[in-house]
Formats: structure tokens, C-alpha cells, sequence
């Protein structure tokens, strides 16, 4: 070991219980890992807390340089998954499941199946779950009730916007940018669609588009890290097909993303430079934000599709539907590589499974 490594490492062991100083030296982790044993690093026990997670800041230049729950900030550094919380943090992938005459419930999973559990047991209609970005909050919706919260390790959901007047019914596709949420919900008496936006305590509830005519709807947002969204728009007095736009949090900015006529699902990564959409039935694709790069994400045949997210660091793909191998069968959950298209089911349920979003 030479002399400048050691010496660090030393200081490090020194100030064990000193995070502060751990975080004045942590731009010389990787140096000091090259030049002494990991257990000289292990007296900072920093890892697997939100205040930790400066702590596992590794640089990045894309989503693919980080692991597979975490995705590259628009500063540079891996973030994501990591909180003190309890076994959520193995299990990153959220989901609605009922069965029968059970209503929906929120469940996570691992990334390998082998592990899940129900987050809610004291609410009913619990569907399209999302993520809070550090972790601790799910979003979801009831078609005829509101938009909920509730902490992702269980507990009593709050309910912070209701089904009145302006917001009659349909509230779908809840997504978190930063402390406000967006989801979209229908207008029963002209059947139109648009997107809401509410800070996560339930005020300042706004509309973020209005429809010139019935004919139009605003559907399925999708937030990124980077303060913009991806949403469906579709004027059915003009076509049939719906086309992927992307705007800013504020709803300005709208433009097309070219290759996307015929959306009928999107999803925008969390580092904002790849988003997934649902064309013409169960057909997925990859497409960069700009409608450069669009390829096929996989092979698998799909008799039907409920829900699609993707892993931290966009390469992996999570997704709710049923294979025409299983035509009689319920949906499932099912993760994709996108590098090699192989496909591996995460849930072995006879329940219906729908909404999958991985954290």
C-alpha cells in the first residue's frame, strides 16, 4: 500500500463515527478501495439510509453506469434505491393484484421473484401504483374514490384528492414529479380525458390541460428526474391514434415525439433519456425522447398488456400481461432484458396482476 492510501485509510478509521469528515473524503473512495482491503472501509457504516445515499453516489454519464435500481441524476451520480425502511429495499417493483371478488392490493417484489408481500391490507380498489423518488410513499388510485398515498412499508392510506364535480371518476396513472403528482381522470358528462397535478399533501390541486372539445383526451403521464413528463394526447375528431408528447412540469413546452402515432401507453425513464410506449396493441418499444432510436423491446407475444415501467438504469423492463401460451390464464408480471430479450416471469399467481412501477 502506498503511503498517501494508507494514510487515508487510517483517517478513515480514526473518524469512524464521523460522518461529516467520511463525506470530505469520500472523492478519494475509489483510490483508497484500489489500495486497501474493503474492510478497512467497512468502520463507515453508510450504506441503506437516505442519508447514506450521498454516501453510494457513484458518477455516471448514463443510467446504464449505475446497477439496476438505480439511474443517473442530471448531475452526474447514481441515485435511487436505499432508506432506511425495512425490507422494501429488496423489493423494488410495486403492483396491483386481486383475485375474484378480492379487490386490488398493493404488492412488492423482488427483481427475482423470489420474495413478496402486501404493502395495504385496509383499503379497498387499490390500482395503478407509483413510487414517491425516495421511496417511502406509493401513489394509487380508486376509479370512483380519489387519489391516495400510503407508506410503502403499510399503513393507513390517505386519501388527498376526491372524486367531485370537476373529477368524476376514471382517476388512473399516478406519477410523482418531485413532491407533486400527477395522475389523470375523466369527465363523465362529455367523456373527455386530461391530467391533473397536486403537491403530495393534497393542495393546489390544478388542470394541466383543457380538451378545446370532447373529442380530446390527455392521458397517461409519466414524470421524469429532470422536471418534465411524457403524455398521450389524442383528438379522436382528427384520428384514432394517439401520439406521445412531452412537455415540462408546468405543462409548457408541449411537443410530438416523432414514431409514436398510435400510443397507447407510455412510460419516461427516470433520467428522462428513454422512454417505453404501447403501440397498436401490445407492441413495446424503446424510443429516445427526441423519436430517434425506436426499436421493438422484445419478442414476447402478448394476448393482452396492463402496465410497463423500466429498472432504475433503463435496462431491464417490468411488465404486467398475459403470453398467448397463458391465453386462459390471469396476467402476470414479467421482467424483461432489453439487451438480449430474454423474458422471466416475477409472480406464479393465479390473481389478475396489473400496474407494475420499479423504484
Amino acid at each position: 500500500m502506498n503511503a498517501f492510501a494508507k494514510k487515508t485509510a487510517d483517517a478513515i478509521a480514526d473518524i469512524s463515527t464521523s460522518l461529516e469528515v467520511w463525506y470530505q473524503l469520500r472523492g478519494l473512495r475509489s483510490f483508497i478501495k484500489a489500495g486497501i482491503p474493503a474492510v478497512s472501509l467497512a468502520v463507515v457504516p453508510v450504506y441503506g439510509s437516505m442519508i447514506a445515499g450521498c454516501g453510494e453516489e457513484t458518477p455516471c454519464d448514463t443510467s446504464a453506469d449505475c446497477d439496476l435500481e438505480r439511474y443517473c441524476s442530471p448531475e452526474g451520480v447514481c441515485v435511487g434505491s436505499g432508506y432506511e425502511g425495512g425490507d422494501s429495499d429488496d423489493m423494488p417493483i410495486v403492483f396491483g393484484r386481486s383475485s375474484g371478488d378480492v379487490s386490488s392490493r398493493l404488492m412488492v417484489t423482488s427483481v427475482d421473484g423470489n420474495a413478496e408481500r402486501e404493502i395495504s391490507t385496509d383499503q379497498e380498489a387499490h390500482i395503478t401504483p407509483s413510487w414517491s423518488p425516495d421511496g417511502r410513499m406509493i401513489a394509487f388510485t380508486n376509479h370512483f374514490d380519489g387519489l391516495y398515498i400510503i407508506p410503502s412499508n403499510g399503513g393507513t392510506a390517505t386519501r388527498i384528492v376526491e372524486v367531485s364535480d370537476e373529477i368524476q371518476q376514471g382517476l388512473r396513472s399516478p406519477t410523482w414529479c418531485g413532491d407533486k403528482i400527477l395522475f389523470e381522470a375523466r369527465d363523465v358528462s362529455d367523456r373527455t380525458f386530461t391530467i391533473w397535478k397536486v403537491n403530495s399533501d393534497g393542495s393546489d390541486l390544478q388542470t394541466m390541460f383543457t380538451p378545446a372539445r370532447f373529442q380530446q383526451s390527455f392521458r397517461d403521464p409519466s414524470c421524469s428526474s429532470r422536471a418534465n413528463f411524457a403524455y398521450i394526447f389524442r383528438d379522436a375528431s382528427v384520428s384514432a391514434n394517439g401520439d406521445v408528447y412531452v412537455a415540462s412540469i408546468d405543462g409548457g413546452d408541449p411537443r410530438i415525439v416523432p414514431n409514436t402515432t398510435g400510443a397507447r401507453g407510455v412510460y419516461l425513464s427516470q433520467d428522462g433519456s428513454k422512454m417505453v410506449v404501447q403501440i397498436n396493441g401490445s407492441s413495446l418499444y424503446v424510443i429516445d425522447p427526441d423519436g430517434s432510436n425506436r426499436r421493438q423491446v422484445t419478442d414476447i407475444e402478448l394476448d393482452s398488456l396492463s402496465g410497463f415501467s423500466l429498472s432504475p438504469n433503463n435496462q431491464q423492463l417490468v411488465l404486467a400481461g398475459r403470453t398467448y401460451a397463458e391465453i386462459d390464464g390471469p396476467r402476470g408480471i414479467y421482467r424483461v432484458d432489453l439487451a438480449t430479450g430474454e423474458t422471466f416471469r416475477l409472480t406464479n399467481s393465479s390473481a389478475y396482476e396489473n400496474s407494475p412501477d420499479w423504484r
